[in-house]
């Protein structure tokens, strides 16, 4: 195995599971724990991770950078149910913000069976796919955050704040069994909260791989949502902060 091939096959495990052992990594990639303690030293000196005691973890600055194409083709079919059981909310003359999220474009899909329908997205690509499908669609511009392919900033937050939507679909990268929702990006999470304090309906899309985990940047708690709607049956700790919406 090339020292490249095995630097990102160590990045991919901490991507997977935010943090590993020595151990673990070198069982995993078949080489001793000397070699990996090499890499991890290199890696850290690369400021791609940082090492722990017995291990490693991630910079925030490598947790952002999983690329859009990734994303997108990652958990297809528990997305495509998420966008399906979405529908429920969905109606005729709506206004509908939608994140940069992979898991919200999937919504967009849905929406050529509504009409008068417009979508205002901090998402580059939302609006060339709504163009394809004659959906109305706005967008918030602002500066482009390369390592999630989103429109963020200033000018974002002031163009979403303009409008009112009657529902916003929106993900986030972890939602702890508390109730928590986080994010490893502050500024995709400052710009997700003008559009919740600007819209009729909060619905987080939640794939079951994000929930139980935990992030730098806290966005908001499960109560102050309408839904969360999820591929599998949400723990019972998160269902009750649900309980008489």
């Amino acid at each position: 195995m090339y020292f490249s091939e095995r630097y990102e096959r160590i990045l991919n495990i901490l991507r997977e599971r935010d943090s590993a052992s020595v151990n673990y990594l070198a069982k995993n990639l078949f080489v001793s724990e000397p070699t990996i303690r090499r890499d991890l030293a290199i890696l850290e000196s690369e400021g791609k991770v940082k090492r722990t005691f017995g291990g490693a973890i991630l910079t925030t600055t490598i947790k952002n950078e999983v690329p859009l194409n990734a994303r997108k083709s990652a958990e297809v079919a528990e997305k495509e149910t998420i966008a399906s059981l979405a529908t429920k909310y969905l109606k005729d003359n709506m206004v509908i913000f939608l994140d940069a999220s992979s898991t919200a474009d999937y919504i967009i899909d849905k929406l050529s069976s509504y009409s008068d329908v417009t979508v205002i997205t901090n998402s580059p690509s939302a609006p060339l796919k709504c163009a394809t499908l004659k959906i109305n669609c706005i967008s918030t511009g602002g500066n482009l955050l390369g390592t999630s392919i989103s429109y963020v900033g200033k000018q974002a937050e002031e163009a979403a704040a303009k409008f009112y939507a009657d529902v916003f679909f929106f993900s986030s990268r972890g939602l702890s069994d508390q109730g928590v929702l986080s994010d490893s990006s502050m500024e995709e999470s400052q710009l997700r909260r003008v559009m919740m304090n600007h819209s009729k309906k909060n619905i987080l899309l939640c794939t079951s791989s994000k929930i139980g985990k935990r992030y730098m940047y806290t966005l908001c708690e499960a109560e102050e949502l309408d839904d969360i709607i999820c591929n599998e049956e949400l723990p019972a700790t998160i269902a009750r902060c649900l309980e008489n919406k």
